[in-house]
């Protein structure tokens, strides 16, 4: 359930890519063009309007793989971390909350290509978090995140454990599964949309220097087929000004009031811009994201002094899908 910093200085953080594995977000390189229906498909798609509801099945059991991989560049310096995961997730329901269980099985870790931080693959494996859903969808709290990050505190360099230590004061790892859980969750909960019908709503995205205000595009369709049954195709795209780009654009605004708010998330991050696309397979009636591809290209304009100023860059990746896994065995009966 994804943050990134953009410092001159460091810009390989392999924190972020901590962040992007818990993401809340149930779902290598830049995503494929979606593809064009065929003549069945556009045949037998309904027409109907789709209405999406979260609820997720309470006893079910998931397994996430991901592969994320964040690039930084200044000029022609390239620093390159790709982390490879799969998580556990266990959905409960009690008292009115639905709880999303994510425990990592497995990770493995590369920089510029080459496997490294075993201290940190081994922090990471074992870690668990918790997110705490209302039953309109709406993110109520995310439990176990501080603990997690701090296992992976004595397992990096100096600087980038002084980052992190930061970014917990801050709650800008937090921030982050924030703002994807709402892109792919909280404006989507008690909407009744229309198929092949452009849409936008308010997004942002946080950075150590604050946040990118944008607006995200969306487009239904097609249904597609698949193993565990009919997925909705959703199709994203990041930009500054949606009606620029697709002047009949419809603007939707969530149903739920949660504790994220686009319009108004914080201190702005000056200088920065972001842009990218996503393409997701959901399901509908339960707001279960199956597969996600997405990138996101993060720009920040630093002005080194009135004649001369670079731009700091990076892109994140993400690839991300959700399959059922066997219940959780039961624990052995006590010996006596």
């Amino acid at each position: 359930m994804t943050s990134t910093p953009r410092r001159l200085a460091s810009p390989r953080v392999p924190i972020l890519v901590a962040g992007s594995l818990l993401a809340a977000v149930l779902a290598a390189g830049v995503q494929a063009p979606p593809r064009a229906a065929t003549a069945p498909e556009a045949t037998q798609q309904p027409e109907s309007p789709v209405t999406f509801a979260f609820a997720p099945p309470a006893g079910a059991a998931f397994m996430q793989r991901e592969v994320f991989v964040e690039t930084a560049r200044l000029g022609g310096i390239h620093q390159r971390v790709t982390m490879a995961s799969q998580a556990r997730v266990d959905v409960s329901q009690e008292a009115g909350r639905y709880f999303l269980h994510y425990r990592i099985d497995r990770a493995a870790v590369a920089r510029d290509g080459k496997p490294s931080d075993a201290a940190m693959v081994a922090a990471l494996t074992g870690g668990e978090t918790v997110n705490v859903v209302r039953t309109d969808g709406v993110l109520a709290k995310i439990d176990g995140l501080r603990r997690l990050h701090e296992r992976l505190l004595p397992t990096l360099p100096a600087e980038e454990r002084a980052a992190l230590t930061k970014r917990l004061r801050e709650n800008r790892i937090e921030d982050r599964l924030r703002a994807n859980w709402f892109e792919a969750t909280e404006i989507l909960a008690g909407q009744t949309l229309e198929l092949g019908r452009d849409y936008f709503f308010d997004s942002a995205w946080p950075t150590d220097a604050g946040w990118i205000r944008h607006q995200t595009l969306l487009r239904l369709g097609p249904w597609e087929a698949t193993p565990h049954g009919r997925r909705l195709r959703l199709q994203l795209a990041y930009v500054e000004d949606a009606r620029a780009d697709l002047p009949g654009a419809v603007r939707i605004e969530p149903r739920v009031t949660g504790a994220f708010s686009p319009a108004a998330p914080g201190r702005a991050a000056k200088g920065y811009s972001i842009s990218g696309n996503a393409s997701r397979l959901v399901d509908p009636a339960t707001l279960l994201l199956w597969k996600e591809q997405s990138v996101r290209q993060i720009r920040n304009r630093v002005e080194v002094s009135e004649e001369l100023a670079v731009t700091v860059s990076s892109e994140e990746k993400s690839d991300i899908t959700l399959e059922p896994a066997p219940p959780a065995s039961p624990a052995p009966p006590a010996t006596h």
